[in-house]
């Protein structure tokens, strides 16, 4: 199947032109390999979710990590229902199993939704029984709020001074906003907290770039490799130059270009 630009949601590398981007890369493979807790942020549109699941794709076929992503999006509405949110958050780790052909490999997670600390408990059995350190990509985290996001970061503190044997390696929290400037209003304790006071062990903040110019032209040359159809001279730079490479605008300038108004031109 050829494969298209991407303007809507993260890239499925089967039917869109796909970008390694190193720069991005590199730094989530290094603290990884540090055992280090961390956030991932960027705007929204910035490729920050499809950067992440590329390279929990190549985590799992190096074979060296279980490396396992999930979304908590669906948790927001849960607000101040630990319980619930815990549910859903481990329906959705149970999930992530099954998208790897691992159901059955490791404790089901919905064993453990009726207890207040229910994914600290899932993620340390899982840690103790899977064969592989496990790396944790958690996305949509600042989507979340109230007492059901202070407990999810308070479990995954409770949690990190046993791994990587009692539980995963690395924990990476992805949203679009750094972690210090969450304000998570505590109805319990009737007060505004920081993720920063909840999370205290996040050792970096990694914000992802836009494409750099070599991006650019890898998302390009893509196309003109499927679809035969060539970009003039001083075309890319042009397009890197209006939109700074921002990848959404990159894309959406590539569908504008290639299949909405000049699909049938040889040469652009």
């Amino acid at each position: 199947m050829k494969r298209f630009f991407n303007t809507a949601g993260a890239n499925q590398a089967d039917i869109h032109y796909t970008v390694w981007r190193t720069l991005g890369v590199k730094p989530v493979l290094n603290l990884i390999e540090q055992r280090k807790y961390f956030t991932h942020h960027a705007p929204r549109q910035s490729g920050k979710t499809t950067l992440l699941r590329e390279i929990c794709k190549k985590l799992n076929e190096d074979e060296k990590y279980l490396a396992i992503h999930i979304t908590v999006e669906s948790a927001q509405a849960a607000r101040h229902d630990v319980l619930a949110a815990n549910k859903i958050i481990l329906a959705n780790l149970d999930d992530s199993l099954i998208d790897l052909n691992l159901s059955g490999s490791l404790p089901p997670a919905s064993g453990f939704t009726n207890d207040p600390a229910g994914v600290q408990m899932c993620l340390r059995e899982w840690a103790r029984s899977s064969k592989k350190p496990i790396v944790l990509m958690i996305d949509e985290i600042d989507s979340m709020a109230g007492e059901s996001l202070i407990a999810l970061l308070r479990q995954l503190r409770a949690g990190y001074d046993q791994r990587p044997h009692a539980f995963p390696q690395s924990i990476v929290l992805n949203g679009v906003r750094d972690l210090k400037d969450y304000r998570i209003y505590s109805s319990k304790e009737d007060t505004w907290l920081t993720g920063g006071s909840c999370f205290n062990i996040k050792a970096a903040s990694l914000r992802l770039g836009n494409f750099t110019l070599e991006n650019v032209r890898d998302l390009f040359s893509q196309h003109e490799a499927e679809r035969g159809q060539k970009l003039a001279s001083g075309l890319v730079e042009k397009i890197y130059e209006l939109t700074q490479g921002q990848p959404w605008l990159c894309n959406a300038l590539g569908e504008q270009m290639c299949f909405e108004l000049f699909p049938n031109e040889p040469v652009l």
